[in-house]
């Protein structure tokens, strides 16, 4: 009698299981040697149901959009060839560019999940190309806004606010919060009191609201920052009376002025969060400047430390802004966000 193949959805529960219990293991990279948590995606088992769910609503959509004599049997028999025509299959059908982003993102997981459950060994990188992030909207780098534009945009969001009978001045403290804190729209959201010290000025984001589930702590440095968080009053629970209604509606708010404040590309909220970087990212370069001045008249043998000495500094300032926005590599930052 042949071998009954599972489904699609019991291999998918089947696999996110497997990864939530070597996650749980504190040594789970070192069993595979070459691995890495950041590498092979090892702590799934901190990433909420919501998130699990999404990513596997995501790899369905790609494989029921496949022809059914494409369709692989196995999800580790998915090859780059067939994951194409999934991609393409799509596009034709009018997915939008952040719909397509979410499929790239969700599949490299699943490439990185096969390895580190030893279905495959197949690089997530062979299996997604980075080529196919080119043409979408929200992966071409886009850099920071001017601080005119966030002036303008941050006027335009006032007037709005005067006219709204709903939501008012909160309006404008999620947007100076998103400003000057450098939160993602869906973290600011779901803020809560408790996770915010109005004495010390800090607020630690907790892994059931975080992209990808890894917890941070935000310092807010600047004096804008810190006015922005003491012009929102001291809430019980939930810093936003309803949050998601909120943000979706600052976001259609943002969205409609774009045009007049000049704005291209993206238009949405995560433009004040590239601002935010590079407003980080050019005080870390002051602080270096102070640090290390050029030196005058030196030998080619002191320039070339003091060049290295300033490449160092450099790659710790954009580490340093990376992880204030919750990304791991380096060149999310220069690439995404700052210039």
């Amino acid at each position: 009698m042949p071998k009954r193949i599972p489904s699609y959805e019991n291999q998918i529960v089947h696999l996110l299981t497997h990864l939530c219990r070597i996650g749980q293991s504190r040594h789970a990279a070192k069993r595979r040697p070459g691995l890495t948590p950041g590498t092979c995606e090892a702590d799934w088992h901190i990433y909420s149901e919501d998130t699990r769910d999404r990513y596997a609503e995501a790899w369905l959509a790609l494989l029921h959009a496949l022809d059914p004599a494409d369709r692989p049997k196995l999800l580790r028999d998915m090859t780059p060839e067939v994951f194409l025509k999934g991609f393409q299959a799509l596009k034709d059908n009018g997915n939008r560019d952040a719909s397509l982003k979410t499929q790239l993102c969700a599949w490299r997981k699943l490439a990185r999940g096969r390895i580190l459950a030893g279905w495959s060994d197949v690089p997530a990188e062979v299996l997604v190309p980075d080529a196919l992030y080119a043409d979408l909207e929200g992966s071409r780098p886009q850099g920071p806004i001017s601080e005119r534009q966030a002036a303008k945009w941050r006027a335009l969001v006032v007037e709005a606010a005067v006219r709204s009978r709903s939501y008012g001045a909160d309006l404008v403290r999620m947007f100076d919060l998103l400003l000057h804190a450098g939160l993602r729209l869906d973290e600011c959201a779901r803020l809560r009191e408790r996770m915010l010290d109005r004495q010390h000025y800090t607020i630690a984001l907790t892994s059931s609201i975080t992209k990808g589930g890894r917890p941070r702590t935000v310092v807010l440095e600047t004096p804008e920052a810190r006015a922005a968080l003491d012009a929102i009053p001291v809430a019980d629970d939930w810093l936003w009376l309803h949050g998601p209604k909120l943000a979706r509606r600052l976001r259609a708010i943002m969205y409609a002025a774009a045009h007049e404040v000049g704005i291209t590309g993206r238009k949405g909220p995560h433009r004040l969060r590239a601002l935010c970087a590079q407003r980080a990212l050019d005080r870390h370069r002051a602080a270096i400047d102070m640090q290390l001045p050029p030196p005058a008249d030196a030998d080619p043998e002191t320039l070339r430390e003091y060049s290295a000495r300033r490449k160092i500094a450099e790659r710790a300032a954009r580490q340093a802004v990376s992880r204030l926005l919750g990304h791991n590599r380096l060149n999310v930052v220069t690439n995404h966000y700052a210039r």
